[in-house]
């Protein structure tokens, strides 16, 4: 099996014989990179992974005060739970305004983000909803395939859009409908949650990253030629030298390897899901569109 060793050897044959401290870390960036450069040119088959989120329930025990221009939310016969920070309240007396927990100051009080605070008048014993629309989806996440869910069906907003439609239906609750792709592998959903839900779905990962000389490359070892030419690539664009010829090379052998993919991945499926020229699985439940 090729190794990060393998490669790296590799990389210095190719690059140079240096073995200072800088040459070893560039060596190691341009194997990793090359993995990274394969995995964003094509929606590889064997990266193709089930992921799970697990939806939460709002938290709406007890009753809260706060005074006019306060920041800090105090509750009274219940406890705030230690995942509040970062989730959103509503308190009933305006549920046209949503605040973000920046702090969980102690089980009974919490502090909003910069820049919020409550503009109304006080309030004392009012009702409120701490509640969960934003989740994380797995460390390795690069991009959505397919969705699927235990018991429903969501459909994909533009991050920008989906903004909107949240901005304009707060203390909007019920089984979610609609879901976005943010920042750092966020996953959001609206309305939010009123029960425990699961929701399944497929996503391409990126490839593992090689930390050790020991670590065996995340890739198909009958195609390890590919990942040689990502390897020049990388190095042409450090050092300039033979970029194009290097570019072209790379490119040429993506494409024999992306078709001989396309094949595994569709080809197969679709003779699976036909019968006597008719699908037997209506296509929307076979792909749902791609977000990146």
């Amino acid at each position: 099996m090729t190794t990060y060793a393998n490669l790296k050897t590799y990389a210095q044959d190719n690059y140079h014989d240096s073995t200072d401290t800088k040459a070893v870390r560039e060596i190691g960036r341009f194997v990793n990179d090359a993995f990274r450069r394969i995995a964003r040119a094509h929606d590889w088959s064997f990266y193709l992974k089930t992921g799970r989120v697990n939806t939460a329930v709002k938290y709406d025990t007890g009753t809260v005060a706060i005074n006019t221009n306060a920041t800090a939310l105090t509750l009274s016969g219940g406890t705030w739970p230690l995942d509040a920070v970062g989730n959103h309240i509503v308190v009933d007396a305006n549920s046209n305004v949503q605040f973000e927990v920046k702090t969980r100051d102690s089980g009974t009080q919490v502090t909003f983000k910069d820049g919020q605070k409550w503009l109304d008048s006080n309030v004392s014993g009012g009702t409120y909803k701490l509640y969960y629309y934003v989740y994380d989806l797995p460390s390795n996440f690069r991009k959505m395939y397919d969705h699927e869910s235990e018991d429903q069906f969501l459909w994909y907003m533009v991050p920008t859009d989906f903004e909107f439609y949240q901005l304009t239906n707060n203390d909007d609750t019920g089984t979610p409908t609609f879901y976005t792709i943010v920042g750092n592998r966020k996953m959001k959903v609206w309305p939010y949650p009123d029960e425990a839900k699961v929701i399944d779905f497929l996503y391409y990962r990126w490839p593992a990253a090689l930390t050790t000389d020991g670590d065996t490359m995340d890739w198909v070892e009958d195609w390890v030629d590919l990942v040689y030419r990502a390897i020049d690539y990388e190095i042409g664009v450090r050092t300039g030298k033979l970029l194009a010829e290097r570019a072209g090379v790379f490119q040429q052998t993506l494409m024999e390897y992306k078709a001989m993919d396309n094949t595994r991945q569709f080809t197969r499926r679709t003779a699976r899901l036909d019968v006597l020229g008719m699908p037997i699985i209506p296509n929307m439940q076979i792909r749902r569109g791609s977000i990146t």
